[in-house]
């Protein structure tokens, strides 16, 4: 299965959720936000959201500035 990650084509493992994908990326415990084709997921949903083939997935991570 394909998906757009962050703007690049990706093959993952049919039956992904996204946990499962932050996991595979090692970025599970980061802080970061997820939005699947446009719509942000809330972090409890992680686990319950299947992504499917051709679904744009964007992964911004947080950091401090100034």
């Amino acid at each position: 299965m394909q998906i757009i990650l962050n703007g690049t084509k990706h093959i993952i493992e049919e039956r992904t959720t996204l946990h499962d994908l932050t996991s595979t990326l090692n970025i599970l415990n980061s802080k970061i936000a997820i939005a699947v084709n446009d719509d942000i997921i809330p972090k409890s949903h992680y686990l319950n959201t299947w992504l499917n083939d051709n679904d744009r997935v964007e992964i911004v991570t947080a950091f401090q500035g100034g």
